[in-house]
């Protein structure tokens, strides 16, 4: 049999090393990020790449992509998974609507209450947005640090989270009256439980939003939250 003449470029996180320059983020510090894959991850990105289908590469879509490598990443080891199905297992919903997510490269809101609700996980950790607010070397600092404290299950270390203490997650404590089909009633309830995980969701949500907004060459009014 011939031998291929097409060597395969390296990739880190899905990105070439020109990939890399062209949205301005060095190689090697991807290949740092490496070092904390799952087993489900490191599998997830032999077949995907950056850019997503139908996207460009530049540099807002290199950092939907890295946030949700490192969203997916979390969801895995805090669920103890390692591929799609056990995941869909893990998260109590069918295998196609985990297919249908990582194929689109989104990470479901419904996903994360799960890990926080079921496993205690911690959101800021698992929605990746410490990555953001962080240097590189602060953010891999305190990723060795939970592991080290806290073993493989490192989104237990600080839960944003008490789920244990909330009247809305026991049904052994006074039931809260809330419409769990209406997303604002959630979200108030949130609000007035845990003022830190209300402001990680509404930061997400006005990210998405202005992004959106941005996409149809509008401009969100001042005051939007």
């Amino acid at each position: 049999m011939a031998k291929s003449t097409k060597t395969e470029e390296k990739r880190a996180l899905g990105l070439t090393e020109k990939q890399a320059d062209l949205v301005d983020f060095l190689f090697s510090d991807l290949r740092k990020l490496e070092k904390f894959l799952e087993a489900g991850t490191k599998k997830y990105l032999k077949d995907k790449h950056f850019p997503p289908k139908g996207k460009k590469a530049n540099g807002k879509t290199f950092t939907d992509w890295l946030e949700f490598i490192l969203s997916l990443n979390s969801i895995y080891e805090v669920t103890d998974t390692s591929n799609p199905s056990a995941l869909a297992s893990a998260l109590d919903i069918k295998p196609p609507s985990v297919f249908n997510s990582l194929q689109r490269a989104k990470i479901p809101s419904s996903w994360v209450f799960t890990c926080v609700k079921k496993y205690k996980g911690d959101m800021e950790y698992l929605m990746a947005t410490d990555f953001l607010d962080k240097s590189l070397d602060d953010f891999i600092a305190g990723r060795k640090k939970a592991k080290a404290t806290d073993g493989k299950k490192a989104t237990k270390i600080s839960a944003a989270l008490k789920l244990e203490e909330d009247p809305i997650f026991s049904d052994q404590k006074e039931a809260v009256s809330v419409d769990e089909s209406d997303f604002n009633s959630k979200l108030k309830l949130i609000e007035k439980m845990d003022e830190d995980a209300y402001d990680l969701l509404t930061a997400k949500i006005n990210r998405v939003f202005k992004k959106h907004y941005k996409s149809l060459g509008q401009t969100p009014r001042s005051g939007t939250r």
